[in-house]
Protein backbone atom coordinates (compact mmCIF):
# COMPACT_ATOMS: atom_id res chain seq x y z
CA UNK A 1 0.00 0.00 0.00
CA UNK A 2 1.40 3.55 -0.74
CA UNK A 3 0.68 5.54 2.74
CA UNK A 4 1.69 8.80 1.04
CA UNK A 5 -0.47 8.66 -1.67
CA UNK A 6 -3.46 7.64 0.04
CA UNK A 7 -2.48 10.21 2.73
CA UNK A 8 -3.58 12.95 -0.05
CA UNK A 9 -7.35 14.05 0.13
CA UNK A 10 -9.47 11.95 -1.97
CA UNK A 11 -9.88 14.78 -4.61
CA UNK A 12 -5.85 14.75 -5.79
CA UNK A 13 -6.07 11.26 -5.61
CA UNK A 14 -8.17 11.11 -8.49
CA UNK A 15 -7.37 13.96 -10.77
CA UNK A 16 -3.39 11.95 -10.26
CA UNK A 17 -5.54 8.56 -11.01
CA UNK A 18 -7.51 10.23 -14.26
CA UNK A 19 -4.14 11.87 -15.79
CA UNK A 20 -1.95 8.55 -15.51
CA UNK A 21 -4.53 6.53 -17.10
CA UNK A 22 -5.36 8.96 -19.66
CA UNK A 23 -1.47 9.65 -19.95
CA UNK A 24 -0.19 5.92 -20.40
CA UNK A 25 -3.91 4.73 -22.46
CA UNK A 26 -2.37 7.16 -25.35
CA UNK A 27 1.28 5.63 -26.32
CA UNK A 28 3.58 2.95 -25.60
CA UNK A 29 5.00 2.85 -21.65
CA UNK A 30 8.31 4.26 -22.70
CA UNK A 31 7.25 7.13 -24.95
CA UNK A 32 4.73 8.39 -22.05
CA UNK A 33 6.21 11.78 -20.36
CA UNK A 34 5.66 11.71 -16.44
CA UNK A 35 5.50 15.73 -16.89
CA UNK A 36 2.32 15.55 -18.40
CA UNK A 37 0.73 13.48 -15.34
CA UNK A 38 2.08 15.86 -13.15
CA UNK A 39 1.15 18.85 -15.08
CA UNK A 40 -2.70 17.33 -15.99
CA UNK A 41 -3.22 16.46 -12.30
CA UNK A 42 -1.92 20.28 -10.99
CA UNK A 43 1.59 19.06 -9.30
CA UNK A 44 5.12 19.18 -10.05
CA UNK A 45 7.05 16.04 -11.58
CA UNK A 46 9.30 16.16 -8.32
CA UNK A 47 5.93 15.92 -5.59
CA UNK A 48 4.52 13.06 -8.15
CA UNK A 49 7.87 11.25 -7.32
CA UNK A 50 7.60 11.99 -3.81
CA UNK A 51 4.33 9.78 -3.90
CA UNK A 52 5.68 7.29 -6.64
CA UNK A 53 9.40 6.57 -6.71
CA UNK A 54 9.94 6.22 -10.33
CA UNK A 55 7.64 5.67 -13.72
CA UNK A 56 7.42 2.29 -13.29
CA UNK A 57 5.65 2.35 -10.02
CA UNK A 58 3.00 4.72 -11.17
CA UNK A 59 2.68 2.33 -13.85
CA UNK A 60 2.26 -0.54 -12.03
CA UNK A 61 0.07 0.88 -8.99
CA UNK A 62 -2.14 2.52 -11.59
CA UNK A 63 -2.72 -1.28 -13.31
CA UNK A 64 -3.44 -2.86 -9.28
CA UNK A 65 -5.48 0.22 -8.71
CA UNK A 66 -7.61 -1.04 -12.18
CA UNK A 67 -7.52 -4.95 -10.65
CA UNK A 68 -8.65 -4.11 -7.05
CA UNK A 69 -11.72 -1.69 -8.28
CA UNK A 70 -13.00 -4.66 -10.90
CA UNK A 71 -12.84 -7.39 -8.21
CA UNK A 72 -14.52 -5.02 -5.64
CA UNK A 73 -17.10 -4.86 -7.75
CA UNK A 74 -16.78 -8.35 -8.69
CA UNK A 75 -17.72 -9.27 -4.60
CA UNK A 76 -20.44 -7.02 -5.01
CA UNK A 77 -22.22 -8.52 -8.10
CA UNK A 78 -21.33 -12.14 -6.41
CA UNK A 79 -23.69 -11.33 -3.51
CA UNK A 80 -26.26 -9.51 -5.23
CA UNK A 81 -26.62 -12.26 -7.78
CA UNK A 82 -28.28 -16.04 -7.53
CA UNK A 83 -24.74 -17.45 -7.54
CA UNK A 84 -24.62 -18.59 -11.03
CA UNK A 85 -21.74 -17.84 -13.16
CA UNK A 86 -23.65 -16.49 -15.92
CA UNK A 87 -25.59 -14.16 -13.55
CA UNK A 88 -23.07 -13.44 -12.11
CA UNK A 89 -20.75 -12.51 -15.33
CA UNK A 90 -24.24 -10.54 -16.34
CA UNK A 91 -24.08 -8.07 -13.16
CA UNK A 92 -20.22 -8.00 -13.27
CA UNK A 93 -20.23 -6.61 -17.22
CA UNK A 94 -22.88 -3.87 -16.00
CA UNK A 95 -19.68 -3.32 -13.31
CA UNK A 96 -17.48 -2.96 -15.50
CA UNK A 97 -19.20 -0.42 -17.47
CA UNK A 98 -19.95 1.69 -14.70
CA UNK A 99 -16.06 1.45 -13.95
CA UNK A 100 -15.37 2.77 -17.64
CA UNK A 101 -17.73 5.71 -17.00
CA UNK A 102 -16.06 6.66 -13.91
CA UNK A 103 -12.73 5.95 -15.42
CA UNK A 104 -13.15 6.65 -19.11
CA UNK A 105 -9.16 5.91 -19.92
CA UNK A 106 -8.89 3.31 -17.58
CA UNK A 107 -10.10 0.28 -20.37
CA UNK A 108 -7.35 1.48 -22.81
CA UNK A 109 -4.99 1.72 -20.45
CA UNK A 110 -5.31 -2.10 -19.29
CA UNK A 111 -5.16 -3.01 -22.90
CA UNK A 112 -2.23 -1.16 -23.57
CA UNK A 113 -0.61 -2.41 -20.21
CA UNK A 114 -1.81 -5.96 -20.92
CA UNK A 115 0.29 -5.43 -24.72
CA UNK A 116 2.97 -4.12 -23.24
CA UNK A 117 6.54 -4.98 -24.54
CA UNK A 118 8.87 -2.53 -22.98
CA UNK A 119 10.95 -5.04 -21.08
CA UNK A 120 11.04 -2.92 -17.91
CA UNK A 121 6.86 -3.79 -16.67
CA UNK A 122 5.99 -6.19 -19.17
CA UNK A 123 7.22 -9.47 -16.61
CA UNK A 124 5.69 -7.76 -14.23
CA UNK A 125 2.45 -7.26 -15.52
CA UNK A 126 1.82 -10.64 -16.96
CA UNK A 127 2.78 -12.38 -14.00
CA UNK A 128 0.20 -9.77 -12.25
CA UNK A 129 -2.29 -10.71 -15.20
CA UNK A 130 -2.18 -14.39 -16.05
CA UNK A 131 -3.61 -15.67 -12.61
CA UNK A 132 -7.54 -13.40 -13.42
CA UNK A 133 -7.46 -16.20 -16.53
CA UNK A 134 -7.95 -19.01 -14.00
CA UNK A 135 -11.52 -19.18 -12.87
CA UNK A 136 -10.94 -21.22 -9.86
CA UNK A 137 -8.19 -18.10 -8.37
CA UNK A 138 -11.27 -15.51 -9.06
CA UNK A 139 -13.77 -17.74 -7.64
CA UNK A 140 -11.88 -17.59 -4.02
CA UNK A 141 -11.26 -14.22 -4.08
CA UNK A 142 -14.55 -12.94 -4.52
CA UNK A 143 -16.72 -15.37 -3.48
CA UNK A 144 -17.76 -17.32 -5.90
CA UNK A 145 -19.79 -20.44 -4.70
CA UNK A 146 -18.20 -23.37 -6.79
CA UNK A 147 -20.99 -25.43 -6.43
CA UNK A 148 -23.57 -23.09 -7.81
CA UNK A 149 -21.65 -23.10 -11.27
CA UNK A 150 -21.52 -24.89 -14.73
CA UNK A 151 -19.32 -27.70 -14.75
CA UNK A 152 -15.92 -27.05 -14.17
CA UNK A 153 -14.56 -27.09 -17.75
CA UNK A 154 -17.40 -25.67 -18.88
CA UNK A 155 -17.46 -22.63 -16.30
CA UNK A 156 -13.49 -22.27 -17.17
CA UNK A 157 -14.30 -21.92 -20.91
CA UNK A 158 -16.95 -19.46 -20.46
CA UNK A 159 -14.77 -17.49 -17.94
CA UNK A 160 -11.13 -17.88 -20.57
CA UNK A 161 -13.78 -16.64 -23.66
CA UNK A 162 -15.27 -13.70 -22.14
CA UNK A 163 -11.86 -12.89 -20.80
CA UNK A 164 -10.50 -13.23 -24.81
CA UNK A 165 -13.44 -11.40 -26.12
CA UNK A 166 -13.32 -8.35 -23.89
CA UNK A 167 -9.83 -7.95 -24.38
CA UNK A 168 -10.89 -8.18 -28.21
CA UNK A 169 -13.63 -5.78 -27.54
CA UNK A 170 -11.11 -3.04 -26.06
CA UNK A 171 -8.77 -3.46 -28.79
CA UNK A 172 -11.66 -2.41 -31.45
CA UNK A 173 -12.39 0.28 -29.20
CA UNK A 174 -8.68 1.48 -29.24
CA UNK A 175 -8.82 1.33 -33.29
CA UNK A 176 -12.06 3.15 -33.34
CA UNK A 177 -10.87 5.93 -31.00
CA UNK A 178 -13.61 6.12 -28.36
CA UNK A 179 -15.39 3.88 -26.40
CA UNK A 180 -19.21 2.66 -27.34
CA UNK A 181 -20.50 1.68 -23.87
CA UNK A 182 -23.83 0.46 -24.75
CA UNK A 183 -22.27 -1.43 -27.83
CA UNK A 184 -19.92 -2.94 -25.93
CA UNK A 185 -22.66 -4.40 -23.35
CA UNK A 186 -24.86 -6.12 -26.09
CA UNK A 187 -22.46 -7.94 -27.67
CA UNK A 188 -20.70 -9.16 -24.02
CA UNK A 189 -24.48 -9.89 -23.78
CA UNK A 190 -24.88 -11.64 -27.27
CA UNK A 191 -21.97 -14.12 -26.47
CA UNK A 192 -23.21 -14.66 -22.80
CA UNK A 193 -26.44 -15.92 -24.59
CA UNK A 194 -24.61 -18.01 -27.02
CA UNK A 195 -22.52 -19.97 -24.24
CA UNK A 196 -25.55 -19.91 -22.14
CA UNK A 197 -27.91 -22.23 -25.42
CA UNK A 198 -24.62 -24.09 -25.69
CA UNK A 199 -24.17 -25.56 -22.27
CA UNK A 200 -27.56 -25.63 -21.59
CA UNK A 201 -28.18 -27.92 -24.66
CA UNK A 202 -25.49 -29.69 -23.04
CA UNK A 203 -26.48 -30.31 -19.68
CA UNK A 204 -29.97 -31.61 -21.26
CA UNK A 205 -28.41 -34.16 -23.13
CA UNK A 206 -26.38 -35.27 -20.38
CA UNK A 207 -29.25 -35.45 -18.49
CA UNK A 208 -31.16 -37.37 -21.06
CA UNK A 209 -28.45 -40.28 -21.23
CA UNK A 210 -29.78 -43.44 -19.59
CA UNK A 211 -28.40 -44.90 -16.49
CA UNK A 212 -26.14 -47.39 -16.01
CA UNK A 213 -28.45 -50.57 -14.84
CA UNK A 214 -26.89 -51.86 -11.66
CA UNK A 215 -24.73 -55.19 -11.46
Amino acid sequence: MNEKFYALPPEKREKILRAGYRVFAQSPYRKCPVQEIADEAGISKSLLFHYFRNKKELYLFLWDHCVDLTLEELRRCVKESSGELLSILRCSLRAKAGLLRAYPDMALFALRAYYEKDPEVCGDIQTRAAPYLDLDYVAELTGLPRDKLLPGRHAQRIWQALCRDWIGFLWQVQLKGRLDLEALLKECEEILQFWESIFRRQEEKESCKPSKPKA
